[in-house]
């Protein structure tokens, strides 16, 4: 079993190497979800579990469509981000990738 991590490696990368590092420090695994949405001007180091296109997949999008709203339909778009975050989030949950809240106290 894992511990999820959800995070904007674009923009938090040392936080969540911290808390990554935190986690397995104390004999757990981690996967490491990026939900960066940005230009892709700052490549993180970190490497993730899962990268946000496949996010966005999940919810029926690309990520070239969540870029290209994020000037005039930012909530548009990061809504879509939280749809696919959510959809691959319970599909670990089923495939016991993960312990944590059944989906119905999500």
């Amino acid at each position: 079993m894992a511990i999820v991590i959800v995070g904007m490696l674009d923009e938090r990368e040392e936080a969540l190497k911290i808390i990554k590092e935190q986690i397995e420090r104390q004999g757990h695994k981690t996967i490491l979800i990026d939900v960066s949405i940005g230009t892709g001007a700052i490549v993180s180091s970190l490497r993730p579990n899962v990268v946000c296109d496949e996010i966005v997949r999940f919810a029926g999008g690309t990520l070239e469509q969540i870029k290209g709203m994020l000037a005039k339909e930012r909530d548009k778009a990061t809504s879509i981000v939280a749809e696919g975050l959510t959809k691959k989030i319970l599909e670990l949950y089923k495939k016991a990738s993960f312990k944590g809240s059944s989906p119905s106290q999500v």
